[in-house]
This record gives structure tokens, C-alpha cells and sequence, in this order.
């Protein structure tokens, strides 16, 4: 029962957000976080905004850099 509700709880977070991008820091030094829009103030701290329908392939694209360079 305690595992559903877990579920349920998770399921419905993913629902509830709308969230469009998810923004990375370039030098890893700051925890990445969702937003609806992009702010210049973002980019000029160092942010990279990914959709969040492309972080597979964006994801597959680090992977294969990382086989190339070892």
C-alpha cells in the first residue's frame, strides 16, 4: 500500500508540472533546475536550456562523446 501511494504521489507531480526546459550549469557547479522561460540573466550565468522532450537524445549525444574521447 505504501508503494502505491508513493506512485500516486509521483504520477501526479509529473502531471501537475509544465515545465518546457531544463536548465544546466556549463561548469557543473550548480544543481539543474525546470522553468517555463528562458532569462537572459540565466544564459549570462552560465545555464544551458535543453527541452525537456530532447534530454534523450541530448543525454545519447554526451554518451557518444564519452566513447569517442576514451
Amino acid at each position: 500500500m505504501k508503494y502505491i501511494l508513493v506512485l500516486v504521489i509521483i504520477c501526479s507531480s509529473f502531471q501537475g508540472h509544465a515545465q518546457k526546459y531544463i536548465l544546466l550549469d556549463k561548469a557543473i557547479s550548480q544543481h539543474p533546475f525546470y522553468s517555463n522561460t528562458i532569462l537572459v540573466s540565466e544564459k549570462y550565468k552560465g545555464f544551458v536550456p535543453i527541452e525537456k522532450k530532447d534530454i534523450s537524445k541530448f543525454l545519447n549525444a554526451l554518451e557518444e562523446i564519452a566513447q569517442r574521447l576514451t
